[in-house]
């Protein structure tokens, strides 16, 4: 008899539970009706003009910076992450530049970040990790005065 160990429980209130399950009898899981559902929904909540959803965090970071434009470029991000943050920076073309972490949070140390910017570094990958937020609010600030993109992976 084989017995699985589970990662993790999923925390889902029962209207959750019950969209899942309407979605799943659907026969849509992938691209149909509920999947353009939670991009609406998702971009309202986001203040976006648009969302995609995506199969996958590195799928998501790929086309994320893709759009950023970053090709060519260099991307400064954290070393403390899964691989595949540097994956999709590679996959596009770009070099990471790693920057420090804060030690409270593991997070991208933003006052770290500006000493590694420059003539071709094209965005920033802040990482939320563990749970943890990054610290946003600096880290756009300092995106908005360089004028460097933000891609943020959670």
């Amino acid at each position: 008899m084989e017995r699985a160990i589970p990662g993790f429980k999923p925390a889902l209130s029962r209207a959750e539970s019950a969209a899942l399950a309407q979605a799943f009898a659907s026969g849509w899981v992938g691209t149909g009706l509920y999947a353009k559902l939670f991009e609406r929904q998702f971009a309202a909540f986001a203040g976006a003009r648009f969302a995609t959803g995506t199969n996958s965090g590195t799928a998501a970071l790929h086309l994320a910076l893709r759009a950023a434009g970053v090709e060519g470029g260099e991307v400064i991000t954290t070393p403390l992450t899964n691989a595949a943050t540097s994956h999709a920076i590679l996959y596009n073309r770009a070099a990471p530049v790693f920057c420090d972490v804060e030690a409270e949070t593991g997070n991208i140390d933003p006052g770290k970040i500006e000493s590694l910017i420059t003539p071709r570094t094209r965005a920033i990958v802040a990482v939320h990790l563990h749970g943890r937020a990054a610290a946003m609010d600096a880290i756009l600030a300092l995106a908005r005065r360089r004028r460097l993109r933000v891609v943020e992976d959670a």
